[in-house]
This record gives C-alpha cells, sequence and structure tokens, in this order.
C-alpha cells in the first residue's frame, strides 16, 4: 500500500486526524475517478466505502482541508 510506504518515512504528527499517506492516496483515488480539482476530493470520496478502502473508519469529511493540519 501507498500510505504504509509513505508512513513508514514520514512522522505521523500526533495532532493529525489522517496520516499523511492516507491523504496521499485519497487524492490518488479521486484523481483517478475523475476528480483532478482539490477543492472537489471530498465530494469524489462521498461515492466510496471509505473503511473498506482505508481500512479504518473514516467519513470523506475527515479529508477536507482543515483535517490534515490537526
Amino acid at each position: 500500500r501507498i500510505a504504509k510506504i509513505i508512513d513508514e518515512r514520514v512522522e505521523k504528527h500526533p495532532d493529525r486526524l489522517i496520516s499523511i499517506g492516507s491523504c496521499v492516496e485519497a487524492l490518488i483515488l479521486s484523481i483517478l475517478t475523475g476528480s483532478h480539482t482539490l477543492y472537489r476530493v471530498v465530494d469524489s470520496l462521498r461515492q466510496w466505502d471509505l473503511s473498506l478502502v482505508f481500512g479504518e473508519e473514516l467519513e470523506a469529511e475527515d479529508f477536507n482541508d482543515v483535517s490534515p493540519q490537526r
């Protein structure tokens, strides 16, 4: 998995809700499904079962532009 490779190399900040690797995977998924605009990533993720895709309980809104900064 891409997230695992990235997360092994980038230390997770304790305030982050989502790992950097998961954010990168979400961006890739969004791009591969046709959304090439960052502000629409959350919209494109709503169609997926993110718990199945990421292996943890996540909602599309967790990937908004504020969450990666937490």
